[in-house]
């Protein structure tokens, strides 16, 4: 419509003026009125009409500043955040699990690391090996 495309272009416009580029009988102030705000209500534009005495051609329509589609917009929005804060928990607790079962996996990649070191330093790595893992059985069983 005529008012949908005012809407990509201005951000206020008088009602008057609305009613002089899309009413058939411009100099009906009232008319215009009604036939926007019935527009706003069945969401065609996102505007409100702002009223400045009881004279409609005084009145000024307001382009973006509905606040039904602030509230969608805002529940949108919510709605994203929303999904987004899940697939993080569900991260945080993929990584959880993957840390608690890995305990051995970390075990293992010292002990790797150990013989390592071991073969670089020149000794033998197998002993390494066996001290690594009575050392492992000391830490388990206590003092």
């Amino acid at each position: 419509s005529t008012v949908a495309k005012l809407e990509s272009t201005y951000v206020a416009l008088p009602l008057s003026e609305v009613g002089q580029r899309t009413s058939p009988n411009p100099n009906d102030h009232t008319e215009t009125a009604h036939y926007i705000a019935a527009m706003i209500s069945g969401g065609q534009i996102n505007a409100t009409i702002v009223q400045s005495g009881n004279n409609p051609g005084s009145w000024v329509l307001r382009f973006g500043s509905s606040p039904r589609q602030t509230e969608q917009h805002q529940h949108e929005e919510l709605k994203k955040q929303v999904a987004k804060t899940a697939k993080v928990a569900e991260h945080v607790r993929e990584t959880d699990r993957k840390l608690s079962l890995n305990k051995e996996y970390i075990s293992w990649l010292k002990q790797k690391a150990d013989m390592t070191a071991a073969a670089n330093a020149g000794e033998d790595p197998a002993v390494t090996l066996e001290q690594t893992a009575f050392e492992d059985e000391d830490l388990l069983s206590g003092p």
